[in-house]
């Protein structure tokens, strides 16, 4: 029997984090520095904003950098990211590995390459 195949546009989704007060300490603030170094470097003391889990797939969705993929942070996701949301039919794992594999035709295709 055939495995299933899909495309990844019927399987997943995005959440776009949103513009949020930056503080000197909180609960971490997720960029594109943060997604492309992995570490904490801005905060927020705001309450109200699209939360990630430390095994959530993040996304940068715009700019120089878009198609960068990051995975392994907590906090809040800022307003150039989004989280990729699967429903439970992907690991997060997966999911990172596949979007990492194809990040420079995203890039591509964010600019209008």
């Amino acid at each position: 029997m055939p495995w299933p195949t899909k495309k990844l546009g019927e399987i997943i989704s995005f959440e776009k984090g949103k513009k949020m007060a930056v503080a000197n300490d909180g609960e971490p603030y997720i960029g594109i520095d943060g997604l492309r170094t992995n570490l904490y470097a801005v905060y927020t003391q705001e309450k109200n904003g699209v939360r990630c889990k430390q095994d959530d797939v993040l996304l940068v969705w715009d700019g120089a950098h878009a198609g960068t993929v990051g995975t392994g942070l907590r906090g809040f996701v800022g307003s150039t990211v989004v989280k990729v949301l699967h429903h439970n039919s992907l690991e997060n794992k997966f999911l990172f590995y596949l979007l990492k594999l194809f990040q420079e035709k995203i890039r591509a295709a964010a600019q209008g390459a």
